[in-house]
């Protein structure tokens, strides 16, 4: 299998000269940042940020030991800069241009993933390229930047990201290499948030200042976690910008590109391996689809009936595991394998509130639903992100988590984090909330 970092897709190798063109031609105007460090009596370039199409206010600031600066260019003034090395004229400011050859990346406008340091909304080119390390001087993220006359900042980290790069200080490495990053947002477009309603995806393109010509979308889907056939689908954008694709339910896994002028300029999809997320509108029958279509995960679990006290027991456990992190959802009438066996006895809704009131140490708020899923009743029990103050949740007296697909007793350390007063709760890795 190969590894790939959802959120962003590998370009061909480039050489300096080839960045430099892109620069050249990139939309205007341009964010040209710096920053640099005295070291044995000279001024070093450590750091530099080209953003295109931002605008930028000039900006200087002197700490003794660390100038930062900021300017707008033009992109053929930034191009110029960059093949003769200039990284500011006040002060003189300069460096020897790469010689080595990079894999930049496209970073797509997928919200559940955010690459460090890009740039949120647009699909953008993003390339990192080293500098030499600077001598006599040795500049750390976490190093205040304190002098009179200066704004404060508690850390470097927090003056690079607000200048430099537009981040929070927790995107900026704490210890610095010396590089330049190149970010050029793609402006012609880009999808919205993709959604299901009854049984039609829904995917938006959103345009943007430069006009999306000749622009077509690209879906491949499975409608199954077990198909190993994909079916295929390629249209053009329609004026609406909604294009709206019959797949006749959710689809375990689906992925679109949006193509312009024979380039990939954005990627949108789910998936439950790289748990990204898909809104499902219309009717809890669909939901239930979806979440059976998913697999067991780490907010997601299949009780096949609850009739006698080990599985009650097991019911409540789960119930608990949730409650002590991003909540999750209960699929009763569903087997382990996914198959629906249907389960509705008299009074369902009270025998489930009466396990979770029976069992657990404290209330969860859960929400109950019943529903029909090929022609079998389920009932569906949404678990919400307990209370702070009640965690951990304990069922018949011991805490227990979610691990992957599975629900366990905590580990020492588990506990320690659960009871830690400032420490989120949340052992889930994914973004899914439920309420």
């Amino acid at each position: 299998m190969v590894a790939r970092v959802v959120g962003t897709i590998p370009l061909p190798a480039e050489e300096w000269s080839q960045a430099i063109t892109r620069v050249g031609s990139a939309t205007g105007p341009i964010a040209w940042s710096w920053a640099a460090v005295r070291g044995q009596g000279n001024l070093q370039l450590f750091l530099l940020a080209i953003t295109s199409a931002r605008s930028a206010d000039y900006v200087l600031l002197d700490y003794g030991d660390i100038l930062i600066g900021r300017e707008q260019l033009t992109p053929v003034a930034a191009a110029q800069r960059l093949r003769r090395g200039i990284a500011a004229q006040t002060p003189a400011l300069e460096f020897t241009p790469p010689t080595s050859t990079i894999y930049p990346m496209w970073v797509t406008a997928e919200v559940e993933f955010r690459y460090a340091l890009a740039l949120p909304e647009w699909p953008h080119y993003y390339g990192n390229w080293s500098l030499p390390q600077v001598t006599g001087a040795n500049p750390s993220g976490a190093q205040s930047l304190i002098k009179a006359g200066q704004p404060f900042y508690a850390t470097l980290s927090a003056a690079l990201g607000d200048i430099l790069y537009g981040s929070p200080p927790n995107e900026v490495q704490s210890n610095l290499s010396p590089g330049i990053l190149i970010r050029l947002p793609d402006l012609r477009g880009h999808f919205g948030r993709p959604r299901v309603n009854e049984g039609v995806v829904e995917l938006p393109v959103i345009g943007g200042r430069r006009r999306l010509r000749k622009a077509s979308v690209e879906v491949t889907w499975r409608d199954t976690p077990t198909e190993s056939t994909w079916k295929r689908q390629a249209v053009a954008v329609p004026r609406s910008g909604l294009l709206e694709l019959d797949t006749g339910g959710v689809p375990s896994e689906l992925w679109a590109l949006l193509w312009c002028d024979q380039e990939v300029v954005d990627r949108t999809g789910w998936s439950e391996a790289t748990s990204a997320e898909v809104e499902i509108a219309g009717s809890p029958e669909l939901r239930a689809e979806r979440w059976i279509a998913e697999g067991e995960s780490v907010q997601i679990e299949y009780k096949q009936e609850l009739k006698d006290d080990s599985a009650k027991e097991s019911f409540a456990g789960t119930v608990a595991a949730f409650a002590n992190a991003a909540g999750g959802v209960i699929l009763v009438g569903v087997a382990d394998n996914s198959e629906v066996i249907g389960w509705d006895p008299p009074k369902a809704a009270d025998l489930i509130s009466n396990i979770v009131h029976g069992r657990l140490s404290a209330p969860v708020d859960i929400s109950l639903q019943r529903v029909v899923v090929r022609g079998k009743p389920i009932w569906e029990v949404i678990v919400p992100t307990g209370d702070r103050q009640e965690q951990p949740y304990r069922c018949s007296g011991r805490v227990f988590v979610r691990a992957l697909g599975t629900t366990r007793q905590a580990t020492t350390a588990e506990l320690r984090r659960l009871a830690a007063p400032t420490t989120s709760a949340t052992l889930s890795y994914r973004r899914r909330r439920f309420r």
